[in-house]
């Protein structure tokens, strides 16, 4: 299981308990800079695509992972606020997001 995995699973445990905010925060951060880190490289199953479908299969690997830093941060900011509701919105994209993205961009994990 990747670091990423980890902290994933951790927030989805703790995200709602105010008295682990600190941890959850600092796992939230850490899958911030995991996700920058990806969105700078290309999946193998865009570079194995013929190279004139590459460029727009980055595009939308790029769209994705900024999605899904923008809601790693709208995440952070419901913790923050203790918002429950919008912890639980902002859970369950993350989810979407990572279901689809790891279906269409890392379908050897699956």
């Amino acid at each position: 299981m990747g670091a990423m995995e980890r902290e994933w699973r951790a927030i989805k445990a703790d995200a709602g308990d105010p008295a682990r905010q600190e941890a959850v925060i600092r796992n939230i951060d850490l899958m911030i800079r995991e996700s920058a880190i990806s969105k700078l490289g290309v999946p193998g199953a865009i570079r194995r695509m013929p190279a004139e479908k590459q460029a727009e299969a980055v595009k939308s690997y790029h769209a994705m992972m900024l999605s899904t830093i923008k809601t790693l941060v709208a995440l952070e900011e419901a913790v923050v606020e203790k918002k429950a509701e919008e912890i639980k919105k902002c859970i369950e994209q993350l989810d979407e997001l990572e279901k689809k993205g790891h279906a269409e961009f890392l379908p050897e994990q699956r």
